[in-house]
């Protein structure tokens, strides 16, 4: 690399400034010795090193002093050396501020970024690699919630746990999951080995076995030879070797380092903004006109296809065939020339202060800047600008602050605030933040955000938060929790021994589990009878009308029951009969199930008996005050025919054990609707 091209190089990043050298001792006492002192060391130190940025001169110069001092040299030398130093540096700016070394120096950069990556992906294959390491993952997370429907269920109580591992080589996969309440844990597990499912919980003592038969039959395989043979195929159609990606990234930056003309290029003076402070840069511009265009695409593709390794690595990194990229490459130099547009674009990059600091970059079309993001050292302003102005037109301003060990910005849309963003903390490990969203200039809500990664030996440990708050009503839902990813030589094998199969479960002890760990800890009691519920739901066989029918012998469990449920009792057929005055009641219940997507249980009225009837015998009802149902009352009421309140259809609104509503012959949809909501049917 040319000395000037290192120096542009150093430069124009805002990246760590490399001290310029301190001379050697012997240097020095040369120096003193004659008469006439050759500063001639110290300029070469100061000329293939990095200049300091401003900022860091004062303490630079404190040290080297310090160093100098420490030789036993006299203050007038030490004057000299120090003003060496700095002209060494003026002249190392100047010399590395054309804009081909800046540009050279952008797409350096640009590679650093890369290469970086490429590394980080060598060390994942390596360490994660699934053919030689067992990789198992676990974790929780817990919802945060005050909506009231579900903080009803006690969800904020309960931490749910996961877990999943892959050992390749010895062909065993385990998953699984968790329930952490007050008091209780409940757990699950399985694991496949030797091609057959071992299942494990805290709700029965033995160990389950699923034979590969009967996986067979339930549609799940495992079936690791696949696998195997799977990714061995994808090594072979694409190379995951990194060496090839190095190549790559290293090739296509030689092949822009070298194509990029001077001619193409401007050098000025110029202002920029950030935060409202003005700032004087020297800008950096490569205008791409039709010339500059054809130029660079003819040139790139040259060294492209003179480096005869470029087109085997892109087949192999790509899949595609290496004759195909060949002769792209040849089509796309042969039609450079044809290559036509009017105008004109430039790619700008700004520098600021004697040595150079990185300032920005922005994108030009015909004079005017439609993106670009400038920094001051500290502080951030991107914008968009599509020029249109008025009604019509977009402009996007993100100005970003620095704020300790983070940023506090803004997101603005033609000066209307959209966002505000609030980076408390942004580390290698941890990004701790929080937004703040904007409508019409008010304020609608706030998401936080934090994660932090920390990386040991063996294993990735990650811990993070969510949550969303709506500002009006203050109901907010959110997550937090943590998983770890572990590298081990092995997976632990559960003990098969024993293992009984699925027919010789002892369904009622477990059962006998699930109902003492409800007894014991409400919250996942209420998960568990939610659960069920579901589950029940799903066997149930509901009628067309979307009804489980039931015998009276059922109806005592039913009333127990401490979630929401409907009992329906009467007639199918009075859809079909508007004349009947139970044609309402019926109608309305079907309809507020289509709508809250709910089922009720149906008792037939031919079955009731008084054995139903001692069941509702305390049961107060709600009934008509005229034919239509329009309207209130209840027994008390003499105003209202006896009739009206007697005999059946009627709808039972049950809740915690007991009937909280019920309606007998005819009710409002909209009467209906808001007591199903009282029970918490919505």
């Amino acid at each position: 690399m040319k000395k000037n091209e290192a120096s542009a190089a150093a430069n124009v990043a805002p990246e760590k400034p490399i001290v310029p050298a301190t001379p050697a001792p012997e240097a020095v006492d040369a120096s003193v010795q004659t008469t006439s002192a050759t500063p001639t060391p110290v300029v070469e130190a100061a000329q293939s090193a990095t200049p300091v940025v401003p900022g860091d001169k004062p303490n630079v110069l404190q040290n080297l002093l310090t160093k100098l001092k420490s030789f036993g040299v006299g203050p007038i030398v030490t004057i000299a050396v120090v003003a060496v130093v700095l002209v060494g540096g003026i002249i190392l700016s100047v010399a590395s501020s054309t804009p081909k070394a800046v540009f050279k120096n952008a797409i350096k950069t640009m590679y650093k970024g890369a290469n970086f990556a490429i590394e980080g992906y060598e060390t994942y294959l390596d360490e994660y690699d699934i053919t030689k390491n067992a990789l198992q993952v676990n974790g929780n997370f817990t919802l945060e919630t005050n909506v009231e429907d579900l903080a009803d269920y006690d969800l904020n109580k309960i931490t749910v746990g996961f877990d999943a591992g892959v050992d390749y080589k010895n062909e065993v996969l385990s998953f699984g999951g968790s329930l952490k309440g007050n008091k209780e844990t409940v757990k699950l597990n399985a694991q496949v080995q030797n091609k057959e499912m071992y299942i494990t919980s805290t709700l029965f003592k033995e160990v389950l076995k699923i034979d590969s038969e009967m996986l067979s039959e339930l549609g799940v395989e495992f079936d690791f030879e696949s696998i195997k043979e799977g990714y061995e195929e994808f090594q072979k159609e694409y190379n995951t070797d990194p060496e090839t990606y190095e190549y790559l990234a290293k090739t296509i930056r030689n092949a822009l380092v070298k194509s990029i003309d001077s001619e193409f290029m401007e050098k000025e003076k110029d202002k920029i903004d950030v935060l409202d402070k003005e700032i004087k840069v020297t800008k950096y511009s490569y205008i791409f006109d039709e010339d500059a265009v054809q130029d660079l695409v003819t040139k790139v593709t040259e060294y492209l296809l003179e480096e005869e390794d470029f087109a085997k690595s892109l087949a192999d990194a790509t899949g595609m065939d290496k004759k195909d990229i060949k002769e792209a490459l040849k089509e796309a130099k042969k039609s450079a020339k044809e290559i036509e547009f009017d105008g004109e674009f430039a790619l700008n990059i700004y520098t600021r202060g004697l040595f150079n600091s990185y300032a920005g970059m922005g994108f030009e079309i015909e004079g005017k800047e439609y993106f670009s993001l400038y920094t001051d050292g500290k502080n951030i302003e991107m914008t968009y600008d599509d020029h249109l102005g008025g009604d019509y037109g977009t402009k996007i301003v993100m100005t970003m602050e620095k704020d300790g060990k983070g940023y506090k910005g803004v997101l603005k849309e033609n000066k209307e605030k959209l966002l505000e963003v609030n980076f408390k903390e942004i580390t290698d490990e941890v990004i701790d933040s929080e937004f703040v969203i904007y409508d019409d200039g008010e304020k609608m809500g706030t998401i936080e955000f934090y994660i932090s990664v920390k990386e040991n030996k063996k294993s990735f440990v990650t811990d993070y938060k969510f949550k969303i708050t709506d500002e009006e009503s203050k109901e907010y839902v959110g997550f937090k929790g943590n998983y770890t990813l572990t590298i081990k030589d092995s997976l632990d094998k559960t003990n098969t021994k024993g293992a009984i199969s699925i027919e010789e479960l002892d369904v009622e002890a477990v059962q006998e589990n699930i109902e003492s760990i409800a007894e014991k800890d409400e919250a996942l009691g209420s998960i568990i009878e939610e659960t069920m519920a579901s589950i029940e739901e799903e066997m149930l066989d509901l009628n067309y009308y979307g009804m489980s029918e039931i015998e009276v012998d059922e109806v005592a469990n039913i009333l127990k029951k401490n979630r929401a449920t409907v009992l329906y009792v009467g007639k199918t057929y009075y859809s079909y009969y508007s004349e009947e005055p139970a044609y309402d009641l019926f109608n309305n219940i079907t309809d507020a199930q289509d709508e809250l997507g709910f089922y009720s249980y149906y008792l037939n009225s031919n079955y009731v008996n008084s054995e139903f009837e001692e069941l509702v015998k305390d049961v107060q009802y709600t009934c008509p005050t005229s034919s239509e149902g329009v309207g209130e009352s209840t027994e008390e009421n003499t105003e209202v025919p006896t009739a009206t309140c007697t005999g059946y259809p009627a709808i039972y609104l049950i809740k915690d054990g007991k009937v909280q509503k019920a309606f007998r012959q005819t009710v409002t949809y909209s009467d209906l609707i808001a007591a199903l909501d009282e029970i918490g049917i919505n």
